[in-house]
């Protein structure tokens, strides 16, 4: 004979399996709008044969200004690509030159190519109304010309680097695509 705490035991169990399995089939739908229960589905390039899924981007607009600058002179805003996983920033050479920055050294970079040396400049860059002074590297202006190879493409005016984010006091909510104060610390 089987004690009866067994049974109870068991009959628990089989409860607690029975009333999981209709909740996971009877729970609401998320809410779309609600940031913390939207489920964003992966984006995918074309239909048809499996293909590498495509993040989301993060872009955020931009105003890059000659910290040595007369006062009047124009800035330029720019769609620039968040991107954390660079330190530093870029911006297309005619902008480089639009706003006369001046070189102020170089960075070495190591890429999978080998070794880049690149002129650094350095300039005043403004997000909704918080700003910070960062080192930047000019993009040439033929890797954003038709034709060129698909390796040496170029498609983003400016490049947000992680540095430029930590000045401002800024990070990135990668599911909302934006960028957002940094929380006060505890």
């Amino acid at each position: 004979m089987v004690p009866s705490w067994r049974l109870a035991l068991g009959w628990l169990v089989l409860h607690a399996t029975a009333v999981h399995s209709f909740m996971r089939r009877n729970a609401p739908a998320p809410n779309l709008l609600d940031p913390r229960t939207a489920r964003r589905p992966p984006l995918l390039l074309q239909l048809g044969e499996p293909q590498e899924e495509v993040e989301p981007l993060t872009y955020a607009i931009v105003k890059f200004c000659n910290p040595r600058r007369e006062k009047g002179a124009e800035c330029v805003s720019v769609r620039a690509l968040v991107d954390t996983g660079s330190s530093d920033c870029e911006l297309r050479e005619r902008y480089v030159s639009q706003l006369k920055l001046s070189p102020v050294g170089t960075s070495e970079y190591e890429t999978a190519a080998g070794a880049t040396v690149e002129t650094t400049y350095r300039a005043e860059i403004w997000y909704e109304g918080r700003c910070c002074m960062a080192l930047l590297t000019s993009t040439p202006d033929w890797r954003f010309a038709d034709g060129v190879d698909e390796d040496d493409e170029m498609t983003d005016e400016a490049i947000l680097g992680h540095d430029a984010l930590a000045n401002m006091g800024l990070i990135v909510d990668c599911a909302a695509q934006q960028l957002l104060l940094k929380p006060p610390p505890r």
